[in-house]
């Protein structure tokens, strides 16, 4: 009995301590606490779909059919566990102003997730330590 009373806390003691830091950060960078408000279709419905460039003789694949084919349906039951073909991460490049961070942040709010913009300069100001 003592051992289940001390794993029950333990778990307690972890699950507090994730929430405390996850909060810390988002206030940190001044994130968006999209989970606590649910998905959210708007963002995603109001962004502009495009092409990705590719020939169109099989189907153009556009970044909102490929974030949802790689992102969105995997992840859709469990962050933990999700299915065969996951994307865990994408690099988005470009100059400024091609929608990059709100491509992100459509995305989020579509998945209903945390998001936060890190600027590298702010970030790096103190050094890399």
């Amino acid at each position: 009995w003592p051992t289940a009373q001390v794993l029950k806390c333990v778990s307690w003691m972890k699950k507090t301590i994730s929430e405390l830091v996850h909060n810390d950060v988002l206030e940190e960078f001044n994130g968006i606490d999209f989970s606590k408000k649910g998905v959210q279709s708007e963002g995603w419905d109001q962004l502009l779909d495009t092409d990705l460039g590719e020939s169109c003789n099989h189907g153009c694949r556009t970044i909102k059919s490929v974030l949802e084919e790689r992102v969105i349906k995997p992840f859709a039951h469990s962050i933990e566990n999700p299915s065969y073909g996951a994307a865990y991460s994408a690099i988005l490049f470009g100059p400024p102003g091609t929608a990059k961070t709100t491509i992100c942040e459509a995305l989020a709010k579509r998945m209903g997730y945390d998001f936060c913009v890190i600027d590298t300069a702010a970030f790096l100001a103190d050094g890399l330590t």
